[in-house]
């Protein structure tokens, strides 16, 4: 079999974002005086892009307040664009895979849900 591409998820395939991400967004709760979450909450919380992963982590009371709602992905986005790298991991194999997959000349891409800015970093 000949594959000419592949494609990626960046966040839980590449990298393990997990835990800088709950951090972040626990550091915008805690501002706002709001219960945090252990980061296995947060394995429930994301894949559906950063407001969906707010209004999850939000109290159910906040979930619908859009002014809240946007005011916590600005503050979350500044906060991640800061720190995204300080827990965040390859996952095992992956550098190897990705080295393979290059000097074989297949390219590679990689899709995210992440706002582009920070899929860049």
């Amino acid at each position: 079999m000949s594959f000419k591409a592949v494609l990626f998820d960046l966040d839980g395939t590449l990298l393990n974002t997990i835990e800088d991400l709950a951090v972040s967004t626990n550091t915008v709760l805690k501002k706002h005086g709001f219960p945090i979450h252990d980061t296995e909450s947060y394995k429930y919380f994301v894949g559906s892009g950063i407001i969906s992963l707010i209004r999850k982590a939000l109290p159910e009371a906040y979930a619908g307040d859009e002014k809240m709602l946007e005011r916590c992905r600005r503050e979350m986005e500044e906060h991640y664009s800061a720190h995204w790298a300080d827990r965040t991991v390859t996952y095992e194999g992956i550098p190897e895979l990705l080295d393979a997959l290059t000097s074989r000349k297949i390219k590679i891409s990689i899709l995210s849900n992440k706002p582009d800015h920070l899929a860049r970093l």
